[in-house]
């Protein structure tokens, strides 16, 4: 994390950009970036460095901001699933350790329809409402 950013002399009266923080083992780090043409020159290390501590930061907001608003949070099991490209309907059912029969039975629905969905027939949005409360997600999860 940066601690202090100061605009400092580089040396032959141009400026440049100080840095201070703290590396992962605790030892204190002062860089000083370039400034030339009106960019910051930042060797490609220390710009990947940079780049991946935003993304956490991005990531940690996120994360806030979803416990904040209460927001419902997926699984990463049920995620990969669905990035990987399997329904959602079937995603959610395994993790909830359901069978379609199962489902079904939660859900007033044939295990054939349910069947039918998960291989990517368009159920009634009673269906996937029916579905939706079975399983305890938000109805736009398996849409």
């Amino acid at each position: 994390m940066v601690k202090d950013m100061t605009k400092a002399p580089t040396g032959r009266g141009k400026t440049g950009i100080k840095a201070k923080r703290f590396n992962a083992a605790g030892k204190f780090i002062e860089r000083t970036y370039k400034i030339k043409d009106g960019m910051v020159q930042v060797p490609e290390k220390d710009f990947r460095t940079m780049r991946e501590r935003i993304e956490d930061m991005l990531d940690m907001a996120a994360l806030d901001h979803a416990l904040a608003n209460q927001e419902e949070m997926i699984d990463g099991a049920v995620l990969k699933a669905i990035l990987a490209g399997e329904n959602a309907v079937r995603a959610f059912r395994k993790y909830r350790g359901l069978t379609q029969s199962g489902l079904a039975d939660d859900t007033g629905l044939s295990q054939a329809m349910i069947a039918k969905i998960e291989n990517g027939a368009d159920g009634s949005i009673s269906s996937i409402k029916k579905i939706a409360e079975a399983l305890d997600v938000d109805i736009d999860h398996l849409v």
